[in-house]
């Protein structure tokens, strides 16, 4: 909280006034990090009309929020691994993944005709996981986060979603 509270520029009481625990701020720090990804998503494929398109751009913008932008990384990381003992935050991290495979799944559908998979349900749950092992690979290969790996992952994870290099 200290560290916290240091950060935000304010005292620690200052923090205590506005969340009751420490868990009430880790929740909100989930919130806020899940309301943003879904604020970039959006926004990354709000003037792209083409589904396979769409599929391309928030992909690149997902990799990049993901693996790319270390704070994003390293907090989702955090939140995962905290989500082994807080059932709280593991329920609050399997709503956010299960939206954000929602949406993926909605993007895939939506380009079923033109992508080179036979079930999009695979396809995107295979991405996904890829997706996750990228960031904890991130961990203990650092050379992932470049932006020569940004875009050679990126196309790995579009050729899984049956978009051709």
């Amino acid at each position: 909280m200290d560290s916290i509270a240091a950060e935000a520029n304010v005292t620690k009481g200052s923090l205590y006034w506005h969340y009751k625990s420490k868990d009430d701020v880790v929740q909100a720090a989930c919130r806020h990090y899940y309301q943003n990804w879904h604020r970039m998503a959006q926004r990354s494929i709000s003037t792209v009309a083409d589904p396979v398109e769409r599929l391309k751009v928030v992909v690149r913008a997902s990799v990049h929020s993901c693996l790319i932008d270390e704070s994003n990384r390293i907090f989702t990381l955090e939140i995962l691994t905290l989500s082994l003992y807080d059932k709280a935050v593991r329920d609050s991290w399997r709503q956010f993944f299960e939206a954000v495979r929602v949406f993926y799944l909605s993007l895939a559908e939506s380009a079923a005709g033109s992508l080179a998979i036979d079930h999009c349900e695979t396809a995107v749950d295979t991405m996904l996981s890829a997706m996750e092992g990228y960031k904890i690979r991130a961990v203990f290969e650092p050379g992932l986060c470049s932006k020569s790996a940004e875009v050679e992952i990126t196309a790995q994870l579009l050729h899984m979603l049956g978009i051709p290099r």
